[in-house]
């Protein structure tokens, strides 16, 4: 993602938060993770968060800035996630 500076972006699955990459000054984080099938669907979030938050922490209590429609998962193996813009 890019020109959200002061956030956090994270993958969330069915088991919670997969991974989270806090934005640099300019704006702009990458989240990459391989998701597992069994995890049923991913989907983006981004908020804005305190400059010490976890970026793989629970953060459902901070503003949300962006969010985005799930992804189901279907029964290939695993989805490869990219770069989210």
């Amino acid at each position: 993602m890019t020109g959200v500076p002061g956030t956090v972006a994270q993958l969330i699955g069915s088991s919670g938060v997969l991974v989270g990459a806090t934005a640099d000054g300019s704006g702009h984080a990458v989240v990459d993770a391989t998701v597992p099938v069994t995890e049923r669907f991913v989907r983006a979030e981004v908020r804005r968060t305190p400059a010490a938050a976890d970026p793989a922490g629970n953060l459902a209590t901070y503003p949300m800035v962006a969010l985005t429609n799930p992804v189901f998962a279907v029964d290939s193996g695993t989805c490869r996630t990219a770069e989210l813009c």
